[in-house]
């Protein structure tokens, strides 16, 4: 069961989500941190992540946009975390951001 802050953590990114995507209000966009807002990224992966991470998601009932970030890339910015800010203006504080 998750706790009382990973639930508001957990709507805070899904409004964010779901403002970025539909393009909705810019006053909900400029409340976040530039780093936090969503953008597009083409990779290329062995078909068996692609098939494991679209069969995670469609278990967790989540997006697999949403699992990808909650899983393997959160794990490696916060263990990269002190290189990152040192190269990343506002990157501290984005990290810091309840997303």
């Amino acid at each position: 069961m998750l706790s009382k802050d990973s639930r508001s953590c957990e709507s805070i990114r899904s409004t964010v989500r779901r403002a970025d995507r539909c393009g909705e209000s810019a006053d909900v966009a400029d409340a976040i941190p530039e780093l936090l807002r969503l953008c597009d990224l083409e990779v290329r992966i062995p078909r068996m992540e692609v098939v494991s991470l679209e069969k995670l998601a469609a278990r967790d009932r989540k997006s697999v946009d949403a699992v990808l970030a909650a899983a393997e890339l959160r794990d490696l910015v916060s263990a990269q975390s002190e290189w990152l800010a040192s190269v990343i203006p506002g990157f501290a504080s984005a990290l810091a951001w309840p997303y």
